[in-house]
């Protein structure tokens, strides 16, 4: 029971951070939407959406094709924080063909938000662990213009999540629905051979290891992006 509860727990924490960023788009969606008579307007409302949230790190608005004749077939203004300022660039062009990308092809597809699954992104020697909230954004007329991304970072997560746990090795992650890992805890509470022994627990679908040392327990969440909280315990705790 105590285990189920600290897991539903940790889903409702995880899914308020979440819905943060939901909302921190719908609440500068007006700006955004307001940006687009002018199309080098949409970097400043990127910044002002961008710098309303403290765990979001940039942000873009990748256009339909052509949508201003005047910047080409590829428009994807991209705004990201950088140090006490912010960056602008512009990112779409024939070897970046945001067109091809699934998070734009699902928005565009179903006109509905959708988080994407975590992903790694390299910069200035850091690595950081990332999604994005994706959501379509319609002009005046009510055609679609084009999808805005919020990129969120979430590598702090499996140290915040582990912070308070009453057993002394146990320890909680968080999977997407692929399984790919989202947050584990840090490296100093727990060894990356346990990490890696849960996860093989996870994906044969044992909830007892091989070697009888550990045990788990899960839960899915019941929003999206439906990650799956995993509690992870020793046996003689």
């Amino acid at each position: 029971i105590r285990s189920r509860i600290s897991m539903e727990a940790t889903a409702d924490k995880v899914a308020h951070l979440l819905e943060i960023t939901e909302t921190t788009m719908r609440e500068n969606m007006h700006d955004l939407r307001h940006s687009l008579k002018r199309p080098d307007d949409v970097y400043l409302a990127l910044q002002y959406t961008i710098d309303d949230n403290p765990n979001i790190v940039g942000g873009c608005l990748s256009f339909e094709p052509d949508y201003y004749h005047s910047k080409g077939l590829y428009y994807e203004p991209y705004v990201y924080k950088k140090g006490d300022g912010f960056v602008y660039e512009q990112l779409g062009s024939p070897q970046h063909n945001y067109f091809e990308n699934p998070a734009y092809r699902k928005v565009v597809e179903t006109r509905a938000p959708s988080w994407s699954d975590p992903y790694v992104y390299e910069s200035e020697n850091k690595t950081s662990t990332l999604i994005t909230y994706s959501c379509p954004v319609f002009d005046e007329s009510g055609e679609l213009a084009g999808v805005c991304g919020l990129d969120m970072d979430v590598s702090w997560l499996g140290d915040t999540l582990n912070t308070r746990q009453r057993e002394n090795y146990s320890f909680l992650m968080l999977l997407a629905q692929d399984g790919k890992l989202v947050a584990c805890p840090p490296s100093g509470k727990v060894s990356q051979e346990e990490v890696n022994q849960a996860m093989q627990m996870i994906s044969e679908g044992r909830n007892v290891s091989a070697d009888k040392r550990l045990t788990l327990r899960s839960i899915v969440m019941d929003t999206d992006p439906f990650w799956q909280v995993v509690h992870v315990y020793h046996m003689d705790e």
